[in-house]
């Protein structure tokens, strides 16, 4: 969880708030973690952070495409990332993400992202 938590901060101290939106050709994934050690209103700090990230790329499919895979003791995808291409709804659909609890399997988010989520299917 350290990890994560360093990751994030580093992501934070990178990305800033800026007018104009950044004009990339990437596959944003976010992994939150909503195991029980975190928490709900770390979650919700966790959703707000997302979103606010999201919404400094211009999203689209020739763009950037953003999705979000939550973990605890098992994984599931809650966006994909060719699923929405209007800023707005993304921001809307993170911060509706519900906490979980349970164990902290991070390992499985990592596996799914790597195996499912970022593949042609689900993503460009």
């Amino acid at each position: 969880m350290k990890i994560l938590i360093a990751n994030l901060i580093c992501l934070l101290l990178v990305v800033k708030p800026s007018l104009q939106l950044l004009e990339t050709q990437a596959d944003v994934l976010f992994i939150l973690d909503t195991s029980g050690s975190i928490g709900k209103a770390n979650f919700t700090i966790m959703k707000n952070t997302a979103a606010n990230i999201a919404g400094q790329f211009k999203i689209s499919k020739k763009d950037t495409q953003v999705g979000v895979d939550v973990f605890s003791t098992g994984f599931r995808t809650e966006i994909k990332l060719k699923s929405l291409n209007l800023i707005q709804l993304l921001r809307y659909f993170i911060k509706r993400i519900p906490y979980g609890s349970g164990g902290t399997k991070t390992y499985l988010a990592l596996d799914h992202a790597r195996e499912s989520s970022f593949t042609k299917k689900n993503g460009k």
